[in-house]
């Protein structure tokens, strides 16, 4: 067998050329590696990786309910051998993360309104407003 991009002559397992370092498109040492092929000391990545939406989606769902967690432990998993899933699980808690701190400060500014508006409760230099009420000491 030769490589095609220098013409040298090359093992006939080799998945790249010992020369020029160009990969070898050799069906052996793909058949021999599972399927993918990797460089040396390299992990040999799923060729069934998809790191569609529908992986972020169960990261965000996940993190919903696991605070977390599982999300974490997935990419943990997956890092080496399906990377694309992995980061599209960590995508989809990252996702979750901002829209969670997103409804949490509207909660929050709704319920200040809420108060504000139904008591009719504003407090100015050390005196409590009640209303048209007259002003009462306030403690603080």
């Amino acid at each position: 067998m030769f490589c095609a991009n220098c013409g040298k002559a090359c093992h006939p397992n080799a998945v790249m050329c010992v020369n020029c370092g160009v990969m070898l498109n050799n069906s052996n040492a793909t058949q021999q590696m599972g399927g993918g092929i990797a460089a040396p000391n390299q992990t040999v990545v799923s060729p069934n990786d998809t790191g569609g939406f529908l992986w972020g989606f169960l990261g965000f769902v996940l993190s919903m309910f696991t605070a977390y967690i599982v999300p974490l432990v997935l990419y943990l998993l997956w890092k080496d051998e399906y990377p694309k899933r992995a980061k599209a699980v960590l995508k989809g808690m990252l996702v979750e993360v901002i829209v969670a701190t997103v409804l949490a400060v509207i909660i929050v500014a709704l319920v200040v309104v809420f108060y504000i508006v139904v008591f009719g409760v504003l407090v100015s230099g050390g005196y409590l407003y009640v209303g048209s009420a007259a002003a009462l000491p306030m403690l603080l």
